[in-house]
Order: structure tokens, then C-alpha cells, then sequence
């Protein structure tokens, strides 16, 4: 997290229920369900915390009102669940705060250097609509080997004006002991590679519900054993895209380990890459 850029900071593992509230919390969510303090030094502390969030937002309140324009934090601790037994069950969660001149891939790049630091494999970022904390378009959530493991994106307006903010702020929350049971701890060496890289653009056009996800999946299935890195350089919405539409530019590198891919190769499963986001997702080349 410090290498991202990103101060520590440490918060307190109790606060008020009032917090749900601020957040904008669902009364039927599981994370209302706290344990309750029986000798509180008074109401903003009187219940143990479910979610690091309401914390951070108000460190990252602090800061923004005291003029503090780039802010960065990252703060970890436990939260606390009631699920009925003697003791609650205790998790590690880490959570992000980002404003300033950043935006939500700044929070997602943040988040990824995390995993790569970890070498966990198998992360996807879901579209995440449902979650009211968050604007419904700018949320994702993060699955590792598909079991959900945080949440990441833009805070609500609603829930940014219960905090009198009004400049943008990107939050994250992680569930730590998810991403370290993924984590692999062994290295492996993998040898230079031999045989030339051939480097692809392609640009699409796509509808603005299209996810860049599922236009990933198409190209590696496709490219199964060829394609050795997909970079999305550019999504772009303007004048010349119609409306409701998005222009998505990809580079792709071919390269195969055992010998030199020839144009024909190449050409076969490019237009294979192309064929299937036309019938599949209704693309078209720019």
C-alpha cells in the first residue's frame, strides 16, 4: 500500500450505529447485526465495528475539509461479526481511500498491485449494482477463485452529502485472509522467451453495457496458447461514438514458446478474435 502511495492510518474498532445510517446501509443488511458494548465511554462508541468504511470516510472527511486536496489511506484491522456463537468471528480487512485527481482504475490499480504483490491468480472484478454505499455505475466487486472477497468503487452522492463532501471519493474494502489463502508463495523461474512478439491493435465499438471483461474472455479462448498479453490502452466516448456506444482499443502480443508465429497464424486467430465479438457481443471494428 505504501509503495501505491498511500498513508496508514489507524482507526478505532468501535463506532456508533448511527454510521449504518451515513452509509446508507440497508436495515436488513448482516453487517447491522453488531455486538453491542456493555460499558461504553458513550454512543459513537458503543457498538464493535462490521465494516471499516464508516471509519475511513470520516478520516477521509477530516482530511478533505481541512484542505488536504490529494489524500490517500489505507487503513487495517478487524471487524467484528455477530453470528450468533459465544464470540464473534474476527476478520482482517483492509480498506482504501483515494481523492483528489484519481478516479476508479486508480483504486483498481491500487488493488492490483496488491494481488500481483501476492501472486494470487485467479481474480476477476465484477460489475456490482446492488451495493448502496457505492454509484451504482462506478462499483465492482472482487472475486478470488470466484468466492467474493471485497468491494471497490466511487462513494454514493447520497452518502458523500452525510459526510458534507463534496468532491469525489474512491473506497475500498478487502477481505485480507481471502487473498493470503490464494496467495502463492512459491516462485517459479520462466526463461526468457526465444521467438518474437507480434504486436496487434484493435479497435472496437461496443455498446456502454458491453463489459471489457467479456471481450477479454473472447480473445484468450480464441487465442489459447499464442497470446501472451492483452493491454486495454483506450475506452472512449465522444463525438464520433453514437450514442450509447464506447470505443474499446486493445493491444494484443502474440507469441508462441516453441517457434516463430508466421501472418498466417496470426491473421487466423485475429479474425477468429473478431468473428466472435461481432456474433457474440455485437462489435465492430473501428
Amino acid at each position: 500500500m505504501v509503495s501505491s502511495g498511500l498513508y496508514e492510518t489507524l482507526t478505532y474498532s468501535f463506532f456508533s450505529p448511527k454510521v449504518f445510517d451515513k452509509i446508507n446501509l440497508p436495515l436488513d443488511s448482516d453487517l447491522r447485526n453488531v455486538i453491542t458494548i456493555s460499558n461504553p465511554l458513550g454512543e459513537d462508541f458503543s457498538v464493535m465495528r462490521t465494516t471499516l468504511i464508516p471509519s475511513m470516510l470520516e478520516v477521509m472527511q477530516r482530511n478533505i475539509l481541512r484542505d488536504n486536496k490529494e489524500v490517500g489511506l489505507f487503513d487495517i484491522g478487524k471487524v467484528y461479526l455477530n453470528l450468533g456463537k459465544e464470540l464473534p468471528d474476527e476478520r482482517i480487512k483492509l480498506c482504501i481511500g483515494i481523492a483528489g485527481e484519481v478516479d476508479f482504475f486508480n483504486l483498481k490499480g491500487i488493488i492490483e498491485n496488491l494481488i500481483n504483490a501476492l501472486s494470487v491468480d485467479k481474480v476477476e472484478f465484477e460489475r456490482e449494482t446492488e451495493n448502496n454505499v457505492f454509484h451504482p455505475g462506478r462499483c465492482a466487486k472482487l472475486l478470488v477463485r470466484k468466492r467474493y472477497a471485497g468491494v471497490l468503487g466511487e462513494v454514493h452522492p447520497d452518502v458523500l452529502e452525510n459526510y458534507d463532501l463534496e468532491t469525489r471519493v474512491y473506497i475500498a474494502e478487502i477481505d485480507l485472509a481471502t487473498l493470503f489463502e490464494a496467495s502463492k508463495t512459491e516462485k517459479k523461474y520462466k526463461p526468457l522467451p526465444k521467438y518474437p512478439a507480434v504486436l496487434r491493435d484493435i479497435a472496437l465499438l461496443v455498446k456502454d453495457e458491453v463489459e471489457v471483461k467479456k471481450i477479454e474472455d473472447i480473445m484468450l479462448k480464441q487465442g489459447k496458447g499464442i497470446i501472451e498479453e492483452i493491454k486495454l490502452f483506450d475506452v472512449y466516448k465522444g463525438k464520433q461514438i453514437p450514442e450509447g456506444f464506447k470505443s474499446v482499443a486493445y493491444s494484443i502480443v502474440y507469441r508462441a514458446e516453441d517457434k516463430t508465429l508466421t501472418d498466417e497464424e496470426i491473421n487466423k486467430v485475429h479474425d477468429a478474435i473478431v468473428k466472435e465479438l461481432e456474433e457474440k457481443l455485437e462489435a465492430k471494428l473501428r
